[in-house]
């Protein structure tokens, strides 16, 4: 969908590709600093726009934190579960030296807690169409629609990187959010 759509898009992944690849040539260089550093290289402001009709799908506060809690450890390599990813990925395995961080200041500079809340009856099918609602510039702002479900039947989705800005983020249901909540202790 997003290769018909957009004609950059193909170009946008190659380009994409072909970086990412360079970049692990040169972090395989020095495996000690590609297994763990400790060092946060870049902070990730994210933004959760809640979707909702005023059901389960408009989830607490203390349910994103806690995703973001999860989101941190998985990116920092801090869950010591490395033996059971597959043997072919644990070489690469890696503290990415990134952390996301709820925004807190908002596209026009105020103060914000990283959370918006929107009423749309979207949350029930959603697709593409919840990101017409409510987007965040997504060169500054990691963009996360939480929804009652979405009409693919998915848990979430998001296009790879190089996708135009209108479509960039993830979509996920609020039952995957977290460990807490909606998600029932799933620590999806």
């Amino acid at each position: 969908n997003a290769l018909l759509n957009d004609p950059n898009y193909a170009i946008n992944r190659a380009e994409l590709e072909q970086f990412t690849a360079q970049y692990i040539l040169q972090q395989q260089q020095d495996q000690s600093l590609l297994k763990t550093s400790g060092v946060i290289l870049y902070t990730i402001p994210v933004v959760f726009h809640v979707i909702h009709n005023y059901g389960s799908e408009n989830i607490s506060k203390a349910q994103i934190v806690d995703a973001m809690e999860i989101f941190n450890k998985s990116f920092q390599n801090l869950w010591g579960d490395s033996m059971i990813v597959s043997s072919v990925f644990r070489p690469i395995i890696a503290d990415a030296q990134i952390q996301f961080r709820l925004a807190q200041i908002d596209e026009n500079g105020n103060c914000t807690d990283g959370i918006t809340r929107t009423v749309s009856n979207f949350t029930y099918s959603a697709n593409d169409n919840v990101k017409t609602l409510v987007q965040w510039p997504s060169n500054k702002y990691f963009n996360i629609w939480v929804v009652e479900n979405i009409a693919s039947g998915a848990a979430g989705y998001a296009y790879l990187p190089g996708a135009a800005a209108n479509i960039d983020g993830v979509v996920m249901r609020a039952d995957y959010v977290g460990s807490i909540g909606t998600s029932n202790g799933s620590n999806y």
